[in-house]
């Protein structure tokens, strides 16, 4: 066994001066999983503060880890046009442990904001207000929790104080149609994560769905020219970046 000296991580967040902050909760997020037996830090910690904002991990292994930061009320549902719910602050750095003890300095922002539209192609408009789109954060550890909504009649659609990450977007509720695109402000996302830049908004999300979607067929034959029924077939991308959940 190889010996590592630890760390101990500390620090103190600050808050806006109009924000009315009573607890925050902070979590420490390794990239990689560690979990070296005797160690108080297993790779994923929270810890709640109160409006001081200090705080202290011992015991961190060497590593890059995520530092994030969460207080407030949180996002709520938000129907387009209506009046904008008080959002959560965030507060997100990453930094790499060497040994060395560090000393933080983190200030709490307000979360972005993540607006589009629907459109259907193909065959016109649709009624999308049965519709529910959902935000899932690649963050597992980090309780990024994004409540999800519902499109307007018009297919408009807006989530609110959204935090700084990744997030795969899920679709329920409208049988028979699936994503044909996705685009980001101009950029394309339909097989890729929308990434959430600290201080940064998206306002142009267009995504367009298709009750047509591409079909692959063909004959699965043996050696001899028979059928094969007992055999699967698993069709996949050749780059690993989409071997994700819910991918196409």
């Amino acid at each position: 066994l190889q010996r590592v000296r630890t760390a101990r991580i500390s620090g103190v967040v600050s808050t806006p001066p109009d924000a009315a902050v009573e607890t925050m909760q902070l979590t420490m997020l390794a990239a990689e999983q560690q979990m070296l037996l005797g160690l108080g830090f297993t790779g994923v910690t929270r810890t709640t503060m109160g409006r001081e904002g200090v705080f202290g991990f011992a015991g961190v292994t060497p590593g890059r880890y995520t530092v994030f930061v969460r207080a407030g009320t949180g996002p709520a549902m938000v129907t387009p046009g209506a009046p904008t719910p008080p959002a959560d602050l965030f507060a997100v750095q990453d930094i790499t442990v060497n040994g060395v003890d560090q000393n933080l300095t983190l200030a709490l922002q307000r979360g972005g904001t993540v607006a589009g539209h629907v459109v259907f192609a193909d065959t016109g408009s649709k009624n999308v207000t049965s519709m529910q789109l959902a935000l899932h954060s690649l963050a597992g550890g980090a309780n990024l929790t994004v409540p999800p909504v519902h499109p307007g009649a018009d297919g408009a659609f807006m989530f609110a104080g959204v935090a700084p990450g990744q997030y795969e977007l899920v679709l329920t509720g409208l049988a028979g149609w699936s994503l044909k695109s996705s685009m980001a402000d101009g950029v394309n996302v339909t097989d890729a994560p929308l990434t959430l830049p600290p201080n940064h908004d998206v306002i142009d999300w267009a995504l367009t769905l298709t009750d047509r979607p591409s079909v692959l067929s063909g004959t699965l034959q043996d050696a001899t020219g028979a059928p094969a029924p007992p055999y699967f077939i698993v069709v996949f991308s050749t780059d690993r970046k989409y071997w994700t959940p819910d991918r196409k």
